[in-house]
């Protein structure tokens, strides 16, 4: 009986490898998206505790200060919030493209199952076609 090898085999490997990449590249800016939103999220809560503390008054210069503050931190959390969605974009793009990847190597796997199926069943006929053969002159060396 012979060994079944998969006449694709490299093709195979290359798909897995690629999905392989797409994942890692997937993940990377899953973990840049994240980290941008954990900037976003301090940036919100900072300004969110100057409006609290704004409340308690202070001199004219203190709260001049506080003013030119809460609107640097608007001006940088509108900044942070397009910081987000562009990792948004980019984190759904590579997820796409690592799909895609995903879905070759999988075909791939498909044929390659398909190909074995249809390797077992020949390897079947041929053995079930010898069986038949042994059994033909078996029966011919009996009535001789």
């Amino acid at each position: 009986m012979k060994q079944y090898k998969f006449s694709m085999e490299k093709v195979l490997n290359l798909r897995q490898s690629q999905e392989d990449d797409a994942k890692k590249d997937y993940l990377e800016k899953k973990l840049l998206q994240l980290h941008e939103e954990e900037k976003l999220e301090k940036m919100v809560k900072a300004s969110q505790d100057l409006k609290e503390t704004t409340h308690s008054f202070g001199t004219v210069n203190e709260l001049r200060q506080q003013y030119l503050y809460k609107n640097y931190l608007d001006e940088q959390i509108k900044f942070q919030e397009s910081e987000v969605a562009l990792a948004e974009r980019n984190t759904h793009f590579e997820l796409s493209v690592f799909v895609e990847k995903q879905k070759k190597r999988k075909m791939m796997e498909r044929l390659k199952e398909k190909k074995y199926e249809s390797f077992k069943e020949e390897e079947r006929k041929e053995e079930q076609k010898e069986l038949d053969e042994m059994g033909i002159l078996r029966f011919k060396s009996k009535t001789i």
